[in-house]
C-alpha cells in the first residue's frame, strides 16, 4: 500500500488532526527534522498533503516531488510567509522565539490553528452541507 504524508503548518501536531493520523504519515516543520520530512516527501507515495507551511515546503521543490506522488493537495499554501503577516507580528514571533522557543511554538500554533480549524470546520460542515 502506498503511503499517505500531512505536512502541517509549522507547529501544530497531530494531536491537533486524530483523524488524520489514522490516514497518514503526520509531520509538523518546526517540530519534526525537516532533512527527514524532505527525505520522507522524496520517497512519493499515494498522497500528499501540505498545509500552510507544509505547502511551502513541497511547493519549493515540487518539480523534484510531483511525479512521484499520485496526488499532491495543498491547504492555504504561500511562497513567502513574511509577506502574508504584519511586520508586528512577524517581528513579535521572532522575539517571541529567541526568548522562549517552545512557549512561543504553542502560542502562535494555538492562534493560528484555532483560525484554521474554526474555518476549515465552516467550509466542510455549513458550506459542505448547502451542497450536499
Amino acid at each position: 500500500m502506498k503511503e499517505n504524508l500531512f505536512i502541517s503548518e509549522w507547529s501544530l501536531t497531530k494531536d491537533y488532526f486524530l483523524e488524520i493520523g489514522k490516514y497518514c504519515d503526520f509531520y509538523s516543520p518546526f517540530i519534526d527534522d525537516i532533512e527527514n520530512i524532505k527525505e520522507k516527501i522524496s520517497c512519493g507515495g499515494n498522497i500528499l498533503i501540505g498545509w500552510s507551511a507544509g505547502a511551502h515546503i513541497i511547493a519549493k521543490d515540487i518539480n523534484q516531488y510531483y511525479k512521484k506522488w499520485d496526488k499532491i493537495v495543498f491547504i492555504s499554501p504561500y511562497l513567502k510567509f513574511t509577506e502574508n503577516l504584519s511586520i508586528n507580528a512577524v517581528n513579535t514571533l521572532q522575539k517571541g522565539l529567541v526568548k522562549d522557543f517552545h512557549k512561543t511554538l504553542k502560542y502562535f500554533g494555538s492562534l493560528f490553528g484555532g483560525i484554521a480549524i474554526a474555518a476549515m470546520t465552516y467550509f466542510m460542515i455549513i458550506k459542505g452541507a448547502k451542497g450536499a
